[in-house]
């Protein structure tokens, strides 16, 4: 009977280890001791880990009761833990393992109850938290030496993962610990855009690097931080050790308004700057428009072709192209350009660019992209962006005379009202996220509080128009969003550009093309009635529109040309304003006027600068149709055509 007996309980154990095998399977991967003990609390189990980890045999270690592997444990308390598993059904708890040949291994054990054929069973995982240990005594003496002032307190891996995280981080932050051990420092500054790297290499060059940073809470809140980053080298392996402090109270209200007072102070100057600049690229479009068109038209006589008043007119016209070019680039500063803004995935777009943005960079430049995959729609005028991609590309390759690193990055986030507060310009909302940086020189504090003045720049006078950052401004304000800069002198500057994210807008049919080679954009008789404040311009509208066919009336202001409306034995087919008139009408009001009384009347609005009669965000009012100054005779008729 004794061998029965012994056969039974031999085999009862063969089951259960039978039947632990897949635990023993699934948990080897993790690097975790696996082990089950009886209620006894000898071992009936265990894993490969947990013998090579103790260097006993499995034999050796089947048999021993837990206190004899646990000097945590005394004899005396295995039962006592036993019963509280029993009422808890699993429960956690640090422990110290001692090897076979004696040294002495933290672990965390972890232990759930089980119950098989009549049997009580506590199956039990223990990982190696040694390198924890020593982590956190380094962040003890650390702490001591600091004076022992409350902060939180991370060790972070080169790529940013937490490795351990302090218990006042987690109550601060309101996670758990063993959930932040699955974060990254991404997951709690998520407006940081992936400049972990960054830090990580200005701290592992000076030894520690200081920054102000926000940290989001589990529940949503930000909270202001200083954070020292101190670079740390142990055991051969490199950690980044963070001590973040909450700021939030000693930044005092005074401090808060004082540092949003002198944005709003800088957005007020950039904002008058720019009404100012408007004014003059309005009045200057009129000129422009003039000298283009008259030269035009010399071009366009054959009695001068071959002669020397030929290439005059051309370098007159190629002086006048380069002068509309700058005036575009302060429309732009100034937000007063009309957009054709589209809903397109940002992503996307860039891909598009990439090739051209290479050639510009050149061969000593590294391009590197990082763009979530997750990243949104943007709604804005695309070839404008592509400008302002090119303008940041050519500066930053001007910064990095010896080659280095241009980064392009994306991804959504979502700013808060808290986080606005020092960004008066920034309003709450859901973002993609653009980060262009590079690797150049950098730029010192000073610098960077004129770099979106429009013509400051650092370049060598004959490089460059100092338009190119103020251009980038405009527009991404004009377009609802918001530009930041960051930089240091030696360590490379960072642009982030904030586009408000948009639904993915429904497939659109695109109609077939249709063949318009032969299609020539000449009247045929029908009367045009322009008003045109500028003599000049006004008397090359009516000469270009008059060679094409077209009867043409003119005005200098709106009562003058509700007067000849008056006048006129049939009403006109078409009217042609500018947007800016004298008089007390300006050219919305006009078209109001003549609508009244031609109802369906088509009209065009003409501008050296979009203003709010017919804009509004950046976009032409819906109906409008619009053709900005300076234009080209051909231009304007093909215009006039299509309305």
């Amino acid at each position: 009977m004794k061998l029965v007996g012994a056969v039974q309980d031999i085999t009862e154990l063969r089951q259960v280890e039978s039947a632990l095998s897949l635990a023993q399977h699934s948990a080897q991967p993790s690097g975790d001791a696996v082990f089950w003990i009886d209620s006894t609390g000898r071992m009936v189990f265990v894993n490969d880990y947990m013998c090579e980890l103790l260097g006993y045999t499995r034999d050796e270690l089947l048999g021993l009761s837990l206190f004899e592997v646990d000097a945590s444990l005394a004899e005396d308390q295995v039962q006592q833990h036993w019963q509280e598993l029993r009422r808890q059904r699993s429960c956690a708890r640090e422990g110290l393992f001692v090897t076979k040949d004696g040294a002495r291994i933290p672990v965390e054990v972890r232990a759930d109850h089980h119950e098989r054929n009549g049997q009580e069973y506590s199956f039990m995982h223990a990982s190696d938290v040694s390198q924890r240990k020593r982590l956190e005594e380094s962040l003890r003496s650390e702490h001591l030496a600091r004076g022992g002032v409350a902060e939180q307190a991370f060790w972070v891996s080169p790529e940013g993962r937490f490795i351990f995280v302090s218990d006042g981080a987690c109550e601060k932050l309101g996670y758990t610990c063993s959930e932040m051990l699955g974060m990254t420092i991404y997951d709690i500054d998520p407006l940081l855009s992936r400049e972990w790297r960054s830090v990580w290499d200005k701290a592992k060059k000076r030894g520690s690097h200081r920054s102000r940073a926000v940290h989001r809470t589990k529940d949503g809140a930000d909270i202001p931080v200083e954070v020292s980053t101190n670079y740390v080298e142990q055991d051969g392996e490199e950690y980044g050790l963070l001590f973040a402090r909450d700021v939030s109270a000693r930044l005092s209200a005074d401090e808060v308004i004082g540092q949003g007072g002198e944005r709003v102070q800088q957005s007020a100057t950039l904002e008058a700057i720019g009404r100012l600049a408007a004014g003059i690229a309005h009045d200057f479009n009129n000129l422009l428009t003039a000298i283009m068109g008259y030269g035009n038209l010399i071009l366009a006589d054959e009695r001068v072709q071959g002669l020397a008043v030929q290439r005059d007119a051309e370098e007159i016209r190629t002086a006048a192209e380069r002068a509309s070019a700058l005036t575009q680039k302060i429309l732009a500063f100034s937000r007063h350009q009309a957009l054709e803004p589209e809903a397109v995935e940002l992503n996307e777009l860039l891909s598009g660019m990439e090739p051209r943005l290479r050639e510009i960079l050149g061969a000593d430049v590294e391009m590197v992209d990082d763009w979530g995959p997750e990243a949104g729609f943007v709604e804005v005028d695309i070839r404008q962006l592509s400008e302002a991609l090119v303008d940041l590309a050519t500066n930053a390759r001007d910064a990095m005379p010896d080659g280095g690193r241009f980064i392009l990055e994306t991804r959504n986030v979502d700013v808060t009202e808290d986080y606005c507060e020092l960004y008066p310009d920034l309003k709450a909302g859901s973002y993609v996220l653009l980060s262009v940086s590079d690797t150049g020189v950098g730029m010192s504090p000073e610098i960077m509080g004129h770099i979106f003045e429009p013509f400051f720049t650092t370049k060598e006078p004959g490089v460059g128009t100092g338009l190119g950052l103020p251009t980038v401004y405009g527009f991404i304000r004009q377009s609802g969003g918001f530009v930041n800069v960051y930089s240091e002198p030696g360590e490379g500057s960072t642009f982030k550009i904030y586009l408000p994210r948009v639904p993915e807008p429904a497939p659109v049919t695109v109609p077939a093309e249709t063949d318009v080679r032969d299609a020539r954009p000449t009247g045929g008789g029908e009367t045009v009635l322009v008003v045109e404040d500028e003599a000049p311009l006004r008397r090359l509208v009516a000469r270009v529109l008059g060679g094409l066919g077209y009867k043409v009336f003119v005005a200098g202001s709106g009562p003058e040309a509700l007067e000849l409306l008056d006048d006129l034995e049939h009403p006109p087919d078409m009217l042609l304003t500018d947007v800016v008139l004298p008089g007390g009408m300006q050219g919305n009001d006009v078209a109001a006027a003549f609508l009244k009384r031609v109802p369906g009347l088509p009209v065009l609005y003409m501008s050296g600068h979009a203003r709010d009669a017919i804009v509004h965000s950046g976009r032409l009012d819906e109906g409008v149709n619009f053709i900005g100054k300076p234009f080209t005779p051909e231009s304007l008729a093909a215009k006039i055509r299509e309305v």
